[in-house]
């Protein structure tokens, strides 16, 4: 009778088995293997963790043991899945994707116990990626001004209506002005701009504005600043002598080179400053090789990659050994030409040895050139020190290694390694025939390593709108996890179809509905997500200082001249025919130095105020300053990054700033005895007249009825009004310092 039940009792849940309908594979389990499994175990990465794959048919039936049709408790598809919580074996590892629910176990138990059919399904294809499987070089979609912002703007309506969300109301002249001059030009506009503006009835005035303010000097100002912090460009670096690197920056921007040329011009850059200034971008770290990677790969591709210097990413798929094959491609690049050849008719070793020579007749208080030795020696020294200062691109292109320290089985410590992308095809190198520098510059810069279009759209976005729409600018997500996956592949197509034209892209973007509604801060876009207008921002350290010279003195960008370096001493040096010739050079450029450093310190009182930009000589807009600026300079106090890392200026507020502002010697004198403001004042006879005059130049806005009332009452005395009180007032307040 037992054996019976038993048999009943198996019959039964055998029948019940077979009575459950057939699973699809592509419907009931794949989407819980791309959810949990796909980040290690998928073509998206690189190298797949034990070299399984679960987005290929093929791969999984081949995989041992992986699937036995028919038995699930000995399939490690299911059992590594049912493994207990905490469990060291349990797939997916803790904290690495999401848990697999008991319903998707289930599933794949049944769909194991059915027999593993794979029915029609061959390989995933990611739907939301399908149309980027091709990259983006054959992008072709109509560049117009209105119509592209038009789009921009549609494209963002369908995501706030999604969330039930309106477009904030859109600003006023007054706010236009101020924030399109301080987003394109880096600064407020004088009074004189401001009030011929206000005054202008025409219609396009803003479309017309946009492109005045790009194609002018300080336009370059400005995005030298911006791009300086990416690049982490210093004033004293390698590379950057006479300031050849900042005048490149400059140039690029002046003559708004497309963006891909001017990256490839950086990563292919080769020869002395003044033969190729972009090598000033590869020897920003010549004595550190490896954070100028890391910085590239940040930069260029959107990839943090710096913890795989050391083992693999705890976070990322990618592996050390992964980080050494890509360095492969810039570890040709030597900062350093041989001290041999870098004098064509002198031997330059015996040059070396000669001002070592020098130096030591100084030390012994026997000068050779009288009084001047010390700057003739030290010009010496210098300048053949900068000679050497060269990127030169080897045809040797296996020079990258495994470290000494490598601790994975798959590699050995010491072996040469052949260069290797992190992501896509990589390009092909032939050994000893070609330059690795051409070829993987041009492959970071192609339209089809999609990642570099979407960096430089996710940075120009978060320039000007204050908040980015990928993600971490140097560390962007993938298309799909955007908010607004639509709007991200409508721009890079842009980008592209604009032939990577950032002046162009960017108008498009000033020009949208979006760019000229009211502001939303950033606790509104924290809950909303979504962007109802752009980010009310504060200044940045520069804008801050620009803002303020300007207010000092109205022409401050008349300044602003394309001043290219004079190469012709480096020039006379390198070509010397005699040793003699030589130190003639030496002592004529000394004598012209110890001139301008006499000329410029007349007073040491004068030399400190200089550096804080509090005489009229010291009046210049942030770019033209010493980058970065002298610890306890305004614009440090305000956030200007010392650029060691990239893009690590801030912008909190701190006690020394309020102090600045209430008690700084500049912040008196932007209303004091003869300054510009008291000019513009004395011209004006009525109270009213004076006090709106202040707002328009501090604040761009006239004020309004109440504000005006409450000023005069508060500086007025009887007929005594102190209007350097107000502009004080004014400095001091929010509205100064802050985007609206």
């Amino acid at each position: 009778m037992f054996k019976i039940k038993v048999l009943s009792a198996a019959l039964f849940l055998s029948a019940s088995v077979q009575a459950a309908p057939p699973l699809n594979f592509e419907r009931d389990v794949l989407p819980a293997l791309e959810k949990s499994c796909f980040k290690c175990h998928s073509g998206d990465t690189k190298k797949p963790k034990a070299g399984l794959r679960l987005d290929v048919a093929k791969d999984m039936q081949g995989f041992e043991e992986l699937i036995i049709p028919g038995k699930p408790e000995k399939s490690s598809l299911y059992t590594l899945l049912a493994l207990p919580k905490g469990h060291d074996d349990i797939m997916p590892p803790e904290g690495k994707a999401p848990a697999v629910d008991e319903k998707a176990k289930a599933k794949i138990k049944l769909w194991l116990e059915q027999g593993a059919h794979f029915g029609s399904w061959e390989k995933y294809v990611n739907k939301k990626e399908k149309k980027l499987v091709s990259g983006l070089s054959g992008a072709s979609i109509d560049t117009n001004l209105l119509v592209a912002s038009s789009k921009i703007d549609s494209l963002l309506n369908e995501e706030r209506q999604k969330e039930k969300l309106r477009l904030n109301p859109p600003v006023d002249e007054e706010t236009f002005l101020r924030r399109v001059y301080l987003s394109v030009i880096g600064r407020i506009p004088s009074l004189k701009e401001t009030v011929a503006y206000l005054k202008s009835s025409n219609k396009n005035k803003r479309i017309e504005l946009i492109s005045s303010l790009q194609n002018s000097e300080g336009y370059v100002s400005h995005n030298l600043n911006y791009w300086g912090n990416i690049l982490r460009a210093q004033s004293n670096q390698d590379g950057n002598a006479e300031g050849v690197w900042f005048d490149f920056i400059k140039d690029s921007l002046r003559e708004n080179t497309p963006y891909d040329k001017w990256v490839h011009s950086m990563i292919n850059a080769n020869g002395a400053m003044w033969e190729d200034p972009a090598v000033g971008f590869l020897r920003r770290d010549s004595r550190n090789r490896l954070a100028g990677y890391e910085a590239l790969t940040g930069v260029f591709l959107g990839k943090q990659i710096g913890c795989a210097q050391c083992h693999d990413h705890p976070y990322d798929t990618t592996s050390r050994r992964d980080y050494f094959e890509m360095y492969g491609y810039i570890a040709t690049a030597h900062p350093y030409f041989p001290q041999s050849k870098i004098l064509n008719n002198l031997k330059g070793r015996e040059m070396i040895k000669e001002v070592a020579k020098v130096h030591s007749e100084m030390r012994l208080k026997k000068p050779r050139f009288g009084k001047e030795t010390r700057s003739i020696w030290l010009m010496a020294y210098l300048t053949l020190k900068k000679l050497r200062q060269r990127i030169v691109q080897s045809d040797k292109i296996h020079q990258s290694k495994f470290p000494v320290d490598y601790q994975y089985d798959d590699g050995k410590a010491g072996k040469v390694l052949i260069p290797d992308v992190l992501f896509g095809k990589s390009p092909a190198l032939e050994n000893n025939k070609e330059k690795a520098a051409p070829i993987f510059a041009k492959w970071v810069t192609s339209p089809d390593n999609l990642k570099f279009t979407y960096v430089i759209v996710n940075r120009l976005w978060h320039k000007i709108m204050g908040e980015s729409i990928l993600g971490p600018l140097t560390d962007i997500k993938s298309i799909e996890n955007a908010k607004n996956p639509k709007l991200v592949q409508y721009l890079a197509e842009l980008m592209v179809s604009l032939k990577y034209d950032m002046k162009a892209f960017s108008k498009i973007l000033y020009n949208t509905r979006l760019y000229q509604s009211q502001a939303m801060t950033e606790d509104e876009f924290t809950i909303k997500k979504t962007f109802t207008g752009p980010l009310l921002r504060r200044m940045t350290a520069e804008q801050a200082w620009d803002s303020m010279m300007v207010l000092i003195k109205p022409d401050l960008d008349s300044e602003l001249k394309d001043m290219k370096p004079d190469f012709d001493f480096y020039f006379a040096v390198t070509n010397s025919k005699t040793k003699e010739e030589f130190w003639d050079v030496m002592k004529k450029k000394a004598s012209l130095k110890v001139r301008d450093r006499q000329n410029s310190n007349m007073a040491k009182m004068n030399v400190m105020m200089k550096k804080q930009g509090y005489v009229v000589s010291g009046f210049k807009r942030a770019s033209e300053i010493s980058q970065p600026s002298p610890a306890g300079h305004l614009l440090r106090q305000f956030g200007q990054a010392d650029r060691e890392l990239v893009e690590d200026q801030w912008a909190n507020p701190t006690i020394p700033q309020s102090l600045t502002l209430l008690n700084s010697k500049m912040i008196r004198s932007i209303s004091g005895k003869g300054s510009a403001l008291e000019k513009a004042l004395n011209l004006r006879s009525t109270p009213t007249a004076k006090a709106k005059l202040l707002f328009a130049t501090i604040l761009t806005r006239y004020p309004s009825s109440g504000e005006l009332k409450a000023s005069l009452a508060a500086i007025g005395n009887g007929d005594d009004y102190d209007f350097a009180q107000l502009s004080w007032a004014l400095l001091n307040t929010k509205q100064f310092l802050f985007i609206k």
